[in-house]
């Protein structure tokens, strides 16, 4: 699938790649197997959302690989600002596993493409080249596929938690009152109560045992949180 941004003005210069991953042996990894490669210069290694927003501006990579995973933060929440800011960057999520809820979180962020970290170099170096001459191996109709299985387990609608409500969410399926919640994230208890009334009306249920329920039938079955 085609995409509408611009590629590098040099078609014979090599493609600029920043890696994005907070294992450090992970990212040198990668890192040295990309640099083999003649037409990839790694640019820039990061290992955080802070430390990529402030090195894409003074870089300019033509291709960012972003660890879904990181210590301050998502791929995707990073993959979203460079789409925002930097447009001119494509994103490649790289996911322990694939889910539907990867597939739509990259989707949602504009990423290009995400891939398993399982996959072999040779494949991300494809990914790299495809998605740097604008091809997007993410399917709308997949996504919104995805969405719909999503929505009706109750997965989308946790997604769209900020971090604090989803560890309400963890703690009210603990079985926490709202005082011991408050104690433990150390907010005041009628921020906790206020938050936990909105968090109820997001997710469509009733009460905090509805909620207890479907966090605990989300990880029974496998679909967990985050990719």
């Amino acid at each position: 699938m085609s995409d509408e941004r611009a590629t590098s003005a040099d078609p014979s210069a090599p493609i600029r790649v920043l890696i994005c991953d907070d294992h450090g042996m992970v990212r040198e990894a990668l890192a040295r197997l990309l640099s083999i490669h003649d037409d990839i210069d790694v640019v820039a290694q990061t290992d955080s959302v802070e430390a990529t927003e402030r090195v894409v501006p003074e870089v300019r990579p033509d291709v960012a690989v972003l660890d879904v995973r990181l210590g301050d933060g998502t791929g995707t929440q990073l993959a979203r600002w460079i789409g925002q800011h930097h447009p001119e960057t494509r994103t490649i999520m790289l996911t322990s596993f694939t889910s539907d809820e990867a597939l739509v979180q990259a989707y949602m962020a504009g990423a290009s493409a995400f891939l398993l970290k399982s996959a072999s170099i040779d494949v991300l170096v494809e990914r790299i080249r495809d998605v740097h001459a604008g091809m997007s191996f993410i399917d709308p109709a997949d996504a919104r596929a995805a969405m719909g299985r999503l929505d009706r387990t109750g997965v989308m609608r946790l997604s769209q938690l900020d971090t604090t409500d989803r560890q309400i969410v963890d703690l009210i399926a603990e079985g926490l009152s709202d005082k011991e919640i408050s104690q433990r994230i150390h907010l005041s208890p009628q921020t906790v109560r206020n938050r936990v009334s909105r968090i109820l009306n997001l997710l469509g249920k009733t009460n905090r045992t509805q909620v207890a329920v479907m966090v605990a039938s989300l990880e029974r079955d496998g679909d967990g949180t985050g990719p």
